[in-house]
């Protein structure tokens, strides 16, 4: 089965690709492991009904998915918001 695609606003993947690279290698990583299996990460409810959290470390990704898209949201670490 193929993965999902992924879908990410370019300021968004600009940031990530200015990370350092340790952050920037999981991030890639879980963004592959969502596009493989997009229904593995915690379901979000009460306001954030819809939309899903994946967890990198310390880090959080945000992202919906819609059809066989996963439109990334956001991304972001306890000490700076992407």
């Amino acid at each position: 089965m193929t993965g999902y695609r992924i879908e990410m606003p370019r300021l968004l993947r600009d940031l990530i690709r200015h990370l350092p690279p340790a952050l920037k290698a999981k991030i890639k990583a879980a963004l592959r492991q969502i596009s493989d299996d997009s229904y593995r990460a915690k379901e979000l409810r009460d306001d954030l009904a819809g939309l899903r959290s994946y967890r990198v470390a310390r880090s959080r990704v945000i992202y919906r998915i819609k059809g066989y898209a996963v439109q990334i949201v956001r991304a972001w670490t306890p000490c700076r918001h992407l």
